[in-house]
């Protein structure tokens, strides 16, 4: 009889250790953004999003990308089942000052480029308006008739006005560029009061390597 239970128990014990052996989870991590470094029980184990098969047993997971607060979570593999983990990364003061600092600039830069295009086409037309205007004058000293002497005059001075408004918008576009171009993004008043002392060259670094890419 005792052999027949001490039998039993053995069984019980082999079968229980083969379904711990064959016992796997599929674990699905998802970050936003992508690419965070999947940490498993101090082993890197890939990039997100990932899609990994986990044995039985317990779990520390850590979440690591650089510019934003690590993130980990714990999990216990008890049986087969699917484990969807959906994460969205915080930024670190840094990377935010970085990226405020970087759409400034972009902004600045638009503008720039913006007012220079509008100037540039103020003073095109207030040339050809110019241009028209002469032609103009030369028809007016040129005519006879009364009646065409008052047209052309009436014209000439209506062009006359058009062409010094363009010389205006030309001369208000070309100053707001300039404003605009040689107007200081400061960075100190971006970042956050306890980053602004010492922050400078690592921010000078991290924008270098945005302009060389």
């Amino acid at each position: 009889m005792r052999k027949i239970i001490l039998l039993a128990f053995l069984i019980t014990i082999l079968a229980n250790a083969q379904d711990t052996t064959t016992t796997f989870a599929t674990l699905i991590v998802e970050t936003e953004p992508k690419e965070a470094i999947v940490i498993i029980n101090g082993k890197v184990y890939g990039l997100t999003p990932a899609n990994f098969k986990l044995p039985f047993g317990s779990y520390q997971i850590k979440l690591v990308k650089e510019g934003y607060y690590e993130t980990s979570f714990e999990i216990d593999v008890q049986r087969s089942e699917v484990i969807v983990k959906k994460f969205k990364l915080e930024e670190t003061p840094e990377t935010k000052a970085v990226r405020e600092y970087r759409k400034k600039l972009l902004w600045k830069g638009n503008l720039t480029y913006l007012g220079s295009t509008l100037t540039i086409a103020s003073i095109g037309i207030a040339v050809a308006l110019h241009i028209k205007s002469e032609s103009i004058y030369e028809k007016y000293r040129a005519s006879v008739e009364i009646e065409k002497i008052r047209n052309y005059r009436e014209e000439y001075y209506k062009v006359i006005r058009q062409r010094n408004i363009a010389i205006g918008a030309s001369a208000l576009f070309a100053g707001l560029t300039l404003y605009n171009t040689l107007r200081n993004v400061d960075e100190i008043k971006i970042l956050p009061m306890n980053l602004s002392n010492g922050y400078g060259v690592r921010l000078e670094i991290n924008l270098q390597s945005f302009y060389e890419n």
